[in-house]
């Protein structure tokens, strides 16, 4: 490998990037935003786990019921007129 070599090849990809950014006219990001964003990304990960509540399916299987007692004694009161 040759330093010659190495200048060649560097001076290439420059007037590559160069040209590039010419014809591409890249973006430039918000300062602020890069910023949040390597703050959040730099963070580890938080789960948050909920605690599995029995009420609640009871408290479904009760409603259930209730509403099936409720239509089962309208429909009997209704067939008996």
């Amino acid at each position: 490998m040759n330093l010659v070599e190495n200048d060649s090849a560097l001076d290439q990809f420059t007037s590559l990037e160069h040209k590039l950014a010419s014809v591409l006219r890249p973006v430039r990001p918000d300062p602020a935003y890069v910023q949040r964003l390597g703050h959040s990304l730099g963070r580890a990960p938080s789960a948050i786990l909920e605690r599995n509540s029995i009420t609640e399916p009871i408290l479904m299987i009760v409603l259930g019921l209730a509403a099936g007692v409720t239509a089962a004694y309208l429909i009997h009161k209704l067939a008996k007129q």
